[in-house]
């Protein structure tokens, strides 16, 4: 798979995904008793709207902290490992952008670029772990770093946490409609991730086996048809529902 900033193949699902969940926010916010206090302090005043930077921040830091785990948890230490090096930040610029322009809260826009942003590095993750990369964004990968097996649960744990994100959302409505959007689009895309990974693997003569023996490295044979059906299985139904 490529590296990100060059998965283009993710794009169009991607914006599809981030306006769908702008669409959440014509809807008027309700006032909601249940608050987050531990997360209010990732959190920005209105006063602050329509920084993209500055709310990038607050998404970076909801993000780590929505890991909601002990940093020496070898999980944990992944995913900040990970997370350390953001990349370009695509789908929580779509977000924060796209619910500016429906006159989103700043909670909410924090809130659905956090989840985007965890569900795609949770992706990554699991990514290099089934292509065997070993260079992501300028450093080792995840399951190079640690080990196939830290990977896994690195990627789970940011999957978790994309959902808790969501909590962190201005209203109940909007913090449920947000859960189901995610909770939808999610499936799809591991169903379609699965069409891909699911073909024979044939062993090249470069295979090998790591030093740490946990990862053989194939050579996947994949027809251009099976490329499409994958695609399409991730992005066609976001498309679709965004229209």
């Amino acid at each position: 798979m490529a590296t990100d900033g060059h998965d283009n193949k993710g794009i169009g699902m991607d914006i599809a995904m981030l306006g769908q969940t702008a669409m959440l926010n014509v809807t008027d916010a309700l006032n909601t008793d249940q608050t987050f206090s531990k997360y209010e302090d990732v959190l920005l005043t209105e006063s602050e709207y329509g920084d993209i930077d500055t709310e990038l921040v607050s998404v970076a830091e909801l993000m780590r902290s929505s890991l909601n785990a002990p940093d020496s948890w070898p999980a944990t230490a992944a995913s900040l490992y990970h997370l350390n090096v953001p990349g370009s930040q695509l789908r929580a610029r779509l977000a924060l952008l796209s619910g500016m322009a429906f006159g989103a809260s700043i909670r909410h826009r924090i809130a659905a670029a956090a989840a985007s942003e965890l569900i795609h590095n949770a992706s990554l993750v699991h990514d290099d772990l089934c292509d065997g990369d070993a260079q992501r964004r300028g450093q080792a990968t995840v399951w190079k770093r640690y080990n196939p097996n830290v990977a896994l649960c690195s990627g789970d744990m940011m999957l978790t946490a994309a959902f808790r994100a969501a909590l962190v959302s201005d209203s109940s409505s909007h913090q449920l409609a947000l859960l189901q959007l995610l909770t939808d689009r999610t499936s799809q895309v591991i169903g379609g991730q699965s069409i891909e990974v699911a073909k024979p693997r044939v062993p090249t003569e470069t295979s090998f086996v790591n030093t740490a023996k946990f990862f053989t490295e194939y050579q996947k044979k994949v027809r251009l048809t099976d490329y499409l059906q994958a695609t399409l299985a991730k992005t066609a139904p976001l498309i679709a529902s965004a229209t």
